[in-house]
């Protein structure tokens, strides 16, 4: 249940409905020795409802040795159209000196068999726009399509990552395009974004909504100081958008360009990836995969990649995107295991001697230099935890799940009125594990609320996603409030386990 991960590890996950049910495809068999059949290959699986999922036979293998795509596979995407479905995926013949990425077709009639379309590859870089492999550096980039159907024109429009002939070799990256009218011959048009400051792009996907478009894409992190320059200081490598008025031209970033992210304290450690959206029923949700490998003083040898639940994808009144809530998941947290102010609560500030006290409905703690953490009996290994935290302006304060009894050990998902931030650390170590650009509102209020689950950590902001990273240790623990440098109000407090 929720997380889903292939039998021989995944990555790059795409998505489509067929009546009742969702077909998951992903990249997958990196733990696989190097000529294992199942090595590299594009996995299936199958879910009605997103969170529960079955996997299915290989949907496409590597081709043979020598063939254009025998090297094997990067991202890919199935578009259906007139109840045919098209696999447009990323290749490479594994042939000494030939590193270039081309894009090739599969097709099928029920998701399940595949045909490879004679004519492969249907597309390459065109040099009028695109760098040729003798002006690449040690990166290329010729991958990850994504079609899209316009139906002002007809016309088909892929969208793919590409980089420009000319220009500084470290900000060459952009979002290419070709166009077709039958799904099958197609040819490159100009770059629909070229925002000069990447090296490369990932995993792009286009959507309306509104009478705007949003271009979805992964920054990647490769070294350069041109990744950090984002929207979100604390923010580097991750899940962006742009939107435009028109499909082809005209993409800017919003005043907020990120979706999820990583902190750019740890720029070497890959997250999450691969974003993109499916509309359901009127929702639209964003899926990608995450990393679980241990970072800092964090331990574990699980070191794989798995798909989480999607998240909605929101579409604001001044018409930005933001990640949301999933309430669907608190079906399955059935015990309740806090409401309120109640008893425990209570008990636990009369046992710190002041610095913590009920008062009608709400638990105020106090701590004007360093922290205070109240520290409940009850214990949880994973579950949904959330209050309402009114922080003054020059203070943190949050929630604390899987404390120790003394409250010297457990992780912290806090908000910095001070610093305009929300951020997961360590408690009692002064470790950081992630941290957002967040900004308060005036009256210093804001429901905080953690899902967690195993090694995955969740925190919303007003039922905004704003952090998921991984902490594997520790694993079990109670729960608790924390008061750093100030005095703060916590009210509308509950908690669910799973």
């Amino acid at each position: 249940m929720f997380e889903y991960r292939s039998s021989v590890g995944m990555w790059d996950p795409d998505m489509i409905r067929r009546g009742d049910e969702f077909h998951l495809f992903h990249l997958q068999g990196i733990e696989l020795p190097a000529g294992h059949p199942d090595q590299n290959t594009i996995g299936h699986a199958v879910s009605r409802d997103l969170y529960h999922w079955t996997e299915q036979p290989v949907a496409l293998r590597k081709n043979e040795a020598g063939a254009w795509d025998g090297g094997g596979y990067g991202h890919f995407n199935v578009f259906e159209w007139s109840g045919r479905y098209y696999m447009y995926y990323t290749a490479k013949s594994g042939r000494p000196g030939d590193v270039w990425d081309k894009i090739g077709l599969a097709e099928s009639d029920d998701l399940y068999e595949w045909r490879r379309y004679q004519e492969n590859p249907i597309l390459v870089p065109d040099p009028r726009w695109y760098e040729s492999p003798q002006d690449a550096d040690y990166r290329k980039a010729w991958r990850d399509p994504f079609v899209y159907h316009d139906p002002e024109t007809g016309k088909f429009y892929m969208f793919l990552v590409g980089r420009v002939r000319e220009a500084d070799k470290q900000v060459r990256g952009c979002i290419a395009c070709a166009v077709s009218e039958d799904l099958h011959r197609w040819h490159c048009r100009e770059p629909v974004y070229w925002p000069k400051r990447f090296h490369d792009l990932e995993v792009p996907s286009v959507f309306r909504q509104d009478g705007r478009y949003y271009l979805i894409y992964h920054a990647p992190y490769l070294g350069g100081p041109s990744n950090y320059r984002t929207t979100d200081p604390y923010q580097s490598s991750g899940i962006w958008y742009a939107t435009s008025e028109a499909l082809l031209t005209g993409y800017s970033s919003p005043e907020d360009e990120v979706l999820l992210s990583r902190w750019a304290a740890e720029p070497s450690t890959v997250r999450m990836f691969s974003g993109r959206s499916i509309a359901v029923d009127g929702t639209r949700w964003l899926y990608y995969w995450i990393h679980r490998h241990p970072v800092g003083s964090d331990r574990s040898d699980r070191n794989d990649c798995v798909f989480p639940p999607p998240k909605p994808l929101l579409l604001r009144a001044d018409r930005a995107l933001e990640v949301g809530y999933d309430c669907g998941q608190e079906r399955f947290a059935s015990q309740s295991i806090l409401q309120g102010p109640e008893p425990s609560v209570r008990q636990a500030a009369d046992q710190t001697g002041g610095t913590w006290r009920v008062t009608g409905v709400a638990l105020v703690g106090r701590a004007q230099a360093g922290s205070s953490a109240l520290v409940l009996p009850q214990q949880c290994a994973g579950g949904i935890f959330a209050a309402r935290v009114t922080v003054p302006s020059e203070g943190r304060a949050g929630l604390v799940i899987r404390a120790n009894e003394q409250g010297s050990d457990g992780i912290a998902a806090l908000l910095d009125a001070r610093e305009q931030r929300v951020c997961l650390e360590m408690l009692g170590k002064d470790e950081l594990i992630d941290q957002r650009r967040h900004q308060m509102a005036p009256s210093g209020t804001a429901e905080i609320k953690t899902v967690f689950r195993g090694e995955f950590i969740e925190v919303y902001v007003d039922d905004r996603l704003r952090l998921h990273n991984v902490r594997h240790v520790p694993a079990l623990g109670r729960l608790g409030f924390v008061a750093m440098g100030t005095e703060a109000r916590f009210t509308a407090m509950w908690a669910k386990s799973f």
